[in-house]
């Protein structure tokens, strides 16, 4: 289940475990109510056999919701439980006072049941299930037309148009009293769409905090805040970007003397320790390339010290490494090394794919040339190299030697590489 359905079970459960306890209490309170006043024996048999069984079916559905059981079952349950409280209500308050023989059926349209069914209908937006409440709503309005409807066949019913008479006597103001009606429909309907709202402001924002997750494993926290805070959309464009290749040495000849958990406990730990770095300086977390790693610098964003964060960044993977290596010295397992190519220049940075797996990359040449600039580590006996146009952004900031020439397939001239000093 998605975490923004998961996440609405929770609450639907917890509200229902809510209303069915706010039930049980009520049917408690009625009933001690009707034993301490009542007007008929038959009366007080009558509220007491609905308010037990009403209370022990709480119960059962509150232990079946503890084990998340039953829990449609529960909404819908309740919300016509609900319905048929009011009509054990009405029927039994206007029974009790002598009922039609004794007493106009006018009565009915005087007692306390809105009242009532607003505290019921309030119970039925816990779950926060739009349909909850528009059934309460509507059972409502049946009962309360059904009683109108009895009120009208009565040949002892009084119309009248004054207020006063309506409240104070036993005359029926119709445009009164179906102004219940009007009331509950506007109130069922202001609590569904509040519920509806509150389910899309639940489900909005677990997306929006996983696409932040999502973020969060490619580029660092600060840039992740920034995309977050202007709603930005990642669509591809050209720009000049840092990318940086780096690849364990040796790792498939080393791994075939591995269990398959050490091989992905190593890369676990040393993947850890790089993007660590990577994200310290900005950086952007391409992909894992199985031992190795694409990062660009200057994505989504391009800065002006772009391919300085970059060899900065390097630095540190190399200072980063030496400390993974001293710990694994301890432990009796050999020292790694890994190659580091840096190249700067433009590329087409976007979201690459299709609808169903879309991925936030870079293409283009100047991710050709720093992987081939990467593969040269070993030929030439460095653990970083870039390309000259790295070092014309670098400058004087960093210290800089030259490593050779190569030729790199796709380049018809050769290409003058260089190395960094540590500092």
């Amino acid at each position: 289940m998605k975490q923004s359905g998961q996440l609405l079970f929770q609450r639907e459960v917890q509200g229902l475990r809510a209303t069915y306890l706010a039930r049980a209490a009520i049917l408690v309170f009625t009933l001690f109510a009707h034993l301490q006043a009542h007007h008929s024996q038959m009366e007080l048999i009558a509220v007491s056999a609905y308010s037990t069984a009403g209370f022990l079916v709480s119960l059962i559905v509150i232990w079946l919701l503890s084990r998340d059981r039953a829990v449609r079952v529960a909404g819908y349950g309740g919300a016509l439980l609900d319905i048929g409280i009011m009509v054990a209500l009405l029927s039994t308050w206007y029974a009790s006072v002598g009922g039609y023989e004794n007493v106009p059926s006018a009565y009915l349209l005087k007692t306390s049941l809105p009242a009532w069914g607003f505290i019921l209908l309030a119970l039925n937006a816990l779950p926060i299930r739009p349909a909850y409440p528009l059934i309460v709503a509507g059972g409502f309005v049946l009962i309360w037309e059904g009683a109108f409807l009895i009120v009208g066949q009565d040949p002892r019913t009084i119309y009248t148009t004054s207020f006063v008479d309506a409240v104070l006597t036993g005359a029926v103001h119709p445009s009164f009293l179906r102004a219940a009606d009007m009331s509950m429909l506007i109130a069922g309907a202001i609590l569904a769409y509040l519920t509806w709202s509150y389910r899309r402001t639940i489900m909005n924002s677990i997306q929006f905090e996983v696409s932040n997750a999502q973020m969060e494993r490619y580029f660092s926290p600060n840039v992740v805040s920034r995309i977050s805070e202007e709603g930005r959309s990642l669509g591809g464009r050209r720009q000049n970007v840092a990318v940086m290749f780096i690849d364990l040495r040796n790792f498939t000849s080393m791994s075939e003397n591995l269990a398959p958990e050490e091989v992905v406990q190593l890369l676990s730990d040393y993947h850890s320790r790089m993007v660590d770095v990577i994200f310290k300086n900005g950086g952007t977390l391409d992909k894992f390339l199985g031992d190795g790693i694409l990062a660009t610098f200057g994505t989504p964003e391009p800065g002006a010290e772009d391919a300085l964060n970059a060899a900065r960044a390097a630095l540190e993977m190399n200072a980063a490494l030496m400390r993974m290596n001293t710990e694994r010295k301890e432990r009796g397992a050999p020292a790694l090394s890994h190659g580091i190519g840096i190249h700067f220049g433009p590329v087409i940075a976007g979201n690459i794919g299709t609808e169903q797996r879309m991925e936030y990359t870079v293409i283009g040449d100047t991710v050709n040339v720093a992987s081939r600039i990467e593969g040269q580590c070993r030929e030439l006996g460095h653990s970083i190299l870039f390309s000259g146009a790295v070092r014309d952004e670098i400058g004087q900031r960093l210290q800089t030697r030259a490593a050779g020439s190569v030729r790199v397939k796709g380049k018809s001239e050769p290409l003058e590489l260089f190395t960094l000093d540590p500092p």
